[in-house]
């Protein structure tokens, strides 16, 4: 079992919502030449951490002019740059031109509405993938990165990750990150974002739960709005998973040279990882469809008890009604032995009252018989 980043999402349905369309706004005008930036919003500050290792050296520090990103350019070992924040489109230009990345992959890293995916250069692969966002405002975040050989440049929307696990096993030399190439690295990353689901899709199973019972105890209080809210969330991070599930197996299926043959095990391994989280996806949106199903089942259900009574109800009072209408005529009997002579009656009172009552006793028994009051029919009691 390895080890799974411990970050949970907030499991109160107000924060579960999204906006959904944000992604809109990082799209270049309809008919733009292919590599135009747009810039979306104010442009904020880029900042870059330097990782740089062999077996045993280890070097980590923040740069702040990208000079000294040339320094780094022939270490005997695996350097990675982390930029975080890509809003900044003259800080993207100038380590574009740095590497001498192709305009199109600076395109796909500014604008960050790209599917998981893989795309193969002369020099690097670029790789596509996404996280859950453990900041506010959206439900994953893209995740930009370019594989050399000696090198990993991962580009990130916002500070804030799910790769500390990944640069303490670097740190401590954990395992065998320490000793192999960037192809590991970039594997160890990819795994890590594809991990970091499970603790998001554990608390919305959780939620889902709490609705279950809730729909059990008192299908009145189930709040509709929240769980429309995570079947929403459910379907976007579907749609971030599945791709990556795809990308996984363009990775081991990769003749570039820049993917180790020894690396394509773990490769299937953290495939299979996300055709587990999409299990789980799938899983969830039955949950999901099912709890929506058993509220209107229970709500329609509610309203035909209710119907039902207000129906015997009804029936009862047909006939009683009929019978003090008639009595409620007033013909004078003295004129007419036609004209209601019951009015005349000593106990004619009381005798209107006994023939309504028993008009009510009959209409019951005959309810109970039926089973509409008290459960089943007595014949079906009595063949079973």
């Amino acid at each position: 079992m390895r080890n799974r980043n411990k970050w949970h999402r907030n499991k109160a349905s107000g924060k579960i919502g999204r906006d959904h369309h944000r992604l809109a706004l990082h799209k270049p005008p309809v008919g733009a030449s292919p590599g135009t930036l747009v810039q979306a919003g104010e442009a904020n500050a880029v900042s870059i951490v330097l990782t740089a290792y062999s077996e045993h050296e280890l070097a980590e520090q923040e740069i702040d002019r990208l000079e000294q990103l040339r320094d780094w350019m022939d270490f005997k070992g695996v350097v990675w740059v982390d930029v975080r924040g890509v809003t900044d489109l003259d800080a993207l230009r100038q380590i574009a031109d740095l590497f001498e990345l192709h305009p199109l992959v600076l395109e796909d890293i500014a604008h960050v509405h790209q599917r998981p995916k893989l795309e193969s250069y002369p020099d690097h692969l670029f790789v596509v993938t996404r996280i859950p966002n453990v900041n506010e405002g959206t439900l994953t975040e893209q995740v930009s990165l370019l594989l050399g050989n000696h090198f990993i440049i991962t580009f990130q929307e916002r500070v804030g990750d799910c790769f500390d696990n990944v640069r303490q096993r670097i740190r401590t030399a954990k395992g065998r990150i320490r000793c192999s190439g960037s192809d590991y690295l970039a594997y160890a990353l990819i795994d890590a974002a594809t991990d970091a689901y499970f603790p998001l899709l554990e608390s919305y199973a959780d939620n889902l739960d709490v609705l279950e019972n809730t729909v059990m105890r008192s299908a009145e209080r189930l709040p509709i709005e929240r769980l429309h809210a995570l079947k929403r969330d459910l379907s976007e991070l579907r749609r971030a998973i599945w791709p990556q599930r795809d990308m996984l197996g363009m990775l081991q299926r990769d003749d570039s040279g820049l993917i180790g043959d020894d690396l394509h095990t773990y490769l299937r391994d953290c495939q299979d990882h996300s055709l587990q989280l999409l299990d789980i996806i799938e899983t969830c949106r039955e949950t999901a469809g099912s709890l929506m199903e058993l509220y209107l089942s229970s709500i329609n259900l509610r309203m035909n008890e209710t119907m039902k009574v207000l129906t015997m109800i009804a029936t009862i009072f047909i006939p009683l009604s009929f019978i003090a209408s008639v009595y409620g005529m007033n013909f004078d009997g003295s004129n007419s032995p036609f004209n209601m002579p019951e009015l005349g009656w000593y106990y004619g009172y009381l005798a209107v009252l006994l023939l309504m009552l028993s008009v009510f006793a009959g209409f019951l028994v005959f309810f109970i018989r039926r089973g509409w009051i008290g459960g089943q029919r007595r014949s079906d009691q009595d063949s079973g």
